[in-house]
């Protein structure tokens, strides 16, 4: 059987990955002050995003404080820096690839008889988008012979995050604070590929969507010593409370050489077939220390370890053995996700220039929880069992200027990070329509503009 070289080409580049929290635990450094210092921020934390660093730091809210944070433009590219023969360069920048994403928004409000630290009891809420993905890839071939081949697909990966959470003063030392996080995610993506030869058709069209929901308790320390801060936090692995799916996908082809059979026909799922998914976050215990001089300046690190933890993110329930066979053949999302322990470190530093004018810099890691990818011996081919999730650390830079009003702060900032790693593509196809998958290497380069306004009475 003739497996034409343009659908292998189709189906190349039908295996491209794109990065996703699967992998990843900070895309954004989120909150107001927290984004201009690289995210180090869990010994200070006394505005809503310290809800998800640490809630202790609530009570530090010298005011009632309302803190929205939105990102005036999004940008993430990804480039090979090697090929398998007839792979070429998969995506093209356009301004179309730059995101406009709600980053940050939350308040936080003191009760009880305020003190120059702040207040002996507080609660908030935040609601942020600490990870938000999306591509599309088109691809147009043919050849002089007849054989002609396209792929298209999009992809949307979103998490939402949105905590409330508390904070207790027990005497100008120490501060507790506890928070509920919920987590939900939903992904998007859909798909189409077809080939033509001179006595052949085949044409693909799939779109699979799933969205889960799940719930984590973070608990947090505060110590305040003069003009240090340290503080201290403890998440929990995440629960799923919810989930939801569904997935369409149906085949047409006609000729000999279509991949299935001679006679043509059209194939799909069956109608019971569903989606099941989760998202799992594993326990992680973070750390930070901070000094300041009053009005001045302040210098801030971080760490934070998670754990490591498996889980199936996707998974089709069909109900027949030809609809399981059609998914398996058809269905190229990496199913399984492992994820390594890994340490995260974030340090920053922020200024007061002049009286009415701020200046911050951080930086961060971003270091990828995927396993290496396992390849045969002497070769980039996957070997069987081998994760298909990218791999790539990424380090970044924060940089952030403010200006002080008599009731807000108002910040003007940028974030940054590059790293390079190992993405997978699928190399071949091979009579029985299996494919071949290979590694290569890649550079990421991610990027953002934000603005964020905290505003306190």
């Amino acid at each position: 059987m003739r497996t034409p070289l343009l659908a292998t080409v189709a189906l190349v580049l039908a295996s491209t990955a794109a990065r996703a929290d699967d992998t990843h635990y900070q895309d954004y450094v989120l909150g107001g002050r927290g984004s201009g210092i690289g995210g180090a921020y869990a010994a200070i934390a006394d505005d809503p995003s310290g809800i998800f660093y640490n809630p202790a730091g609530l009570v530090d809210s010298h005011k009632t404080t309302v803190d929205v944070e939105t990102s005036l433009y999004g940008l993430e590219l990804n480039f090979r820096r090697n090929n398998p023969p007839n792979l070429s360069e998969l995506r093209q920048f356009s301004p179309a690839d730059l995101e406009v994403i709600p980053s940050d928004a939350g308040a936080v409000y003191g009760f009880g008889t305020r003190s120059p630290q702040g207040a002996p009891l507080a609660l908030g809420f935040d609601v942020a988008v600490p990870s938000y993905h999306s591509s599309s890839v088109h691809q147009t071939t043919g050849s002089a012979t007849g054989d002609f081949a396209s792929f298209q697909r999009t992809v949307l990966d979103r998490t939402l995050q949105a905590a409330i959470g508390g904070a207790y003063r027990l005497n100008p030392l120490w501060s507790f604070g506890l928070s509920a996080v919920s987590l939900i995610r939903t992904y998007t993506q859909a798909e189409e590929i077809t080939f033509r030869s001179t006595d052949s058709f085949r044409n693909t069209t799939a779109n699979v969507s799933f969205e889960n929901v799940s719930l984590r308790a973070v608990a947090g320390a505060k110590l305040t010593w003069g003009t240090w801060l340290f503080g201290a936090a403890l998440g929990t692995p995440t629960v799923k409370i919810q989930e939801r799916g569904s997935v369409d996908l149906v085949e047409a082809y006609r000729g000999p050489n279509s991949g299935l059979d001679t006679k043509g026909g059209l194939v799909e799922l069956s109608p019971g077939t569903s989606v099941g998914s989760e998202t799992v976050e594993p326990l992680f215990l973070r750390a930070g220390v901070a000094h300041y001089k009053p009005r001045a300046w302040t210098v801030s690190a971080q760490a934070t370890f998670h754990l490591p933890t498996t889980y199936e993110r996707f998974v089709v329930n069909a109900p027949d053995d030809a609809s399981a066979q059609l998914a398996a053949r058809d269905l190229q999302i990496p199913s399984h996700v492992s994820r390594s322990a890994i340490l995260d470190v974030n340090l920053g530093y922020d200024m007061l220039v002049y009286e009415h004018y701020s200046f911050a810099f951080g930086a961060f890691t971003d270091f990828s929880s995927a396993p290496a990818l396992t390849t045969l011996p002497g070769s980039d081919q996957l070997a069987p069992g081998s994760s298909r999730l990218t791999n790539v650390n990424l380090y970044g830079v924060t940089v952030a200027g403010g200006f002080i009003g008599p009731n807000s702060l108002t910040r003007f900032g940028l974030t940054v990070s590059y790293g390079q790693g190992e993405d997978v593509v699928a190399s071949q196809l091979v009579p029985d329509r299996n494919l071949v998958y290979e590694r290569v290497l890649v550079g990421e380069v991610f990027g953002y503009a934000f603005i964020s306004s905290t505003f306190r009475y």
